[in-house]
């Protein structure tokens, strides 16, 4: 048991099947049980594609959690700078339709969990106004789109001023 706080503790207990349940609770309210895997896993990576619309696609993401669904990783990405860095790697960014864009990896212990999740979260944006949904299923195709938000810093410290 690590105890973060008087009031908030987790709870790691093993599992069947690989994978370990996590209780994380509120003395003051019932316990929610999230499941963390060890060892292999599925994941995929979502992009989400929304027109010049910065809100709706940064308020999709407490919809997203609300809904049961926690994401490995959450990044907005802005269009113009992941461009730059696509350019600068001799790559091309995947996502052509929007201006702001919504990167989400959800993982599972299959792939039918995954897909699941998958589709809450597209269902999720859809209704948010998202223009296009794209996934990143192989892990090639995931590993381009990683290392593109990985090197923005690379891509833009020319054209940025230091502030030291």
């Amino acid at each position: 048991m690590v105890s973060f706080s008087s009031r908030v503790s987790l709870t790691v207990v093993q599992a069947p099947s690989s994978a370990a349940k996590v209780k994380a609770g509120n003395q003051q309210a019932s316990e929610p049980t999230k499941k963390v895997y060890v060892g292999s896993i599925a994941a995929i990576l979502i992009f989400v594609d929304f027109v010049n619309d910065k809100a709706n696609c940064m308020d999709s993401v407490p919809k997203i959690l609300r809904n049961g669904v926690i994401p490995l990783a959450v990044e907005y990405v802005d269009r113009d700078v992941i461009e730059m860095s696509a350019e600068y790697l001799g790559m091309k960014w995947p996502a052509t339709k929007g201006s702001a864009h919504l990167v989400v990896i959800v993982s599972g212990a299959n792939d039918a969990e995954v897909y699941l999740q998958a589709e809450q979260v597209s269902d999720i944006c859809q209704k948010s106004n998202a223009i296009d949904i794209l996934i990143a299923g192989r892990r090639d195709e995931q590993a381009n789109i990683l290392k593109m938000g990985s090197e923005i810093y690379s891509a833009i410290k020319d054209k940025s001023a230091d502030i030291s």
